[in-house]
């Protein structure tokens, strides 16, 4: 792990919904736990109404998609996201304005980079969570 002494995630006095996200790789706190951030995520939008089959599809896809405090996420890009996947001991869905950046992972560059463009592939595909 790589000490963060100085947050650049979290702006005092700014908005906390509108933080900047961490980078993939970056380590945080979250409700007691310590997680890697893999993922930016934001609320999903109900699909609108359309008698196509992908629409059909879609809406399926909404309407069945993991809810946490009865909001649906998708996959964003890091300045869309509102909050982050981190993998850990277990799982979790974070809001970034109550996260605390401790770090980064200790792998090299090549493997960061393809991490990032894993996270970025899927913030492209705008995919619903779950």
């Amino acid at each position: 792990m790589i000490p963060n002494h100085q947050n650049p995630h979290q702006i005092p006095g700014a908005a906390r919904e509108r933080s900047l996200a961490p980078s993939i790789g970056d380590l945080f706190e979250y409700r007691g736990g310590s997680y890697r951030c893999n993922a930016w995520l934001c609320p999903a939008e109900q699909p609108k109404p359309d008698p196509s089959w992908s629409a059909a599809i879609d809406a399926l896809l909404f309407e069945t998609a993991f809810q946490r405090e009865g909001v649906r996420f998708r996959y964003c890009l890091r300045e869309e996201a509102t909050h982050v996947a981190g993998s850990g001991v277990c799982g979790c869905i974070a809001e970034i304005g109550r996260i605390q950046v401790t770090g980064r992972v200790d792998w090299s560059e090549t493997v960061l980079r393809d991490a990032e463009a894993a996270a970025v592939a899927l913030g492209r595909s705008r995919r619903i969570v779950g």
